[in-house]
């Protein structure tokens, strides 16, 4: 009987786990889902109703040597911020963009409105807010500061993006625009965790 028991109970913890799976990657992972969606990403891919949509993926970037970073925190925060790429960076011995002397001159000020003006996850998400899993881990809520409860949030403080996969090293998140399916990939730009 102890043993039936236990059968019983390890076919239901695989069945809860395999209830909260996405489309891709794999089913069962030792570290939480929050742990694995805490990273700061840089967009590797970008399709529109399963089409690669290069002008979309370069709305990520100017040229080789910026890139926007989406940074989301174990702390339910996000922010989307900017940085050197890392083929950049190496070549120019690991420099980082310091955003703190850069605030308000011209030049940053330039830098965020070419990359903000045509890239639509900015225009959905802007520069940051809180974010939350729904759907039993399958959706991730975004929204803006302050709202701490993103159910309740108005149409236009949130946005919804469907996980498509969730792995350490990769982030799919799909959402619709336009009677379209967009999805984006990412890979993590440091291979930790944020902690924040």
């Amino acid at each position: 009987m102890k043993r039936l028991n236990n059968l019983l109970i390890i076919a239901v913890t695989i069945t809860v786990a395999l209830s909260a799976c996405y489309e891709e990657g794999s089913k069962i992972s030792f570290r939480t889902k929050r742990d694995r969606l805490a990273n700061e990403w840089v967009c590797t891919d970008y399709t529109i109703d399963g089409s690669a949509s290069d002008s979309s993926k370069k709305s990520f970037y100017i040229g080789d040597s910026i890139t926007f970073v989406f940074s989301i925190m174990r702390n339910n925060k996000y922010a989307l911020n900017m940085a050197y790429t890392k083929e950049y960076s190496e070549k120019n011995n690991n420099k980082l963009l310091n955003l703190k002397t850069n605030m308000n001159s011209a030049h940053f000020i330039d830098l965020v409105g070419n990359l903000s003006k045509n890239n639509l996850l900015f225009q959905k998400i802007d520069f940051g807010g809180e974010w939350s899993f729904a759907d039993k881990f399958r959706k991730v809520d975004f929204g803006h500061l302050g709202n701490r409860d993103l159910s309740y949030a108005d149409e236009k403080q949130i946005f919804t993006a469907d996980v498509v996969m969730l792995k350490n090293k990769n982030l799919k998140l799909s959402f619709k625009h336009n009677d379209k399916e967009h999805m984006i990939t990412f890979e993590p730009l440091n291979p930790e965790i944020v902690k924040n």
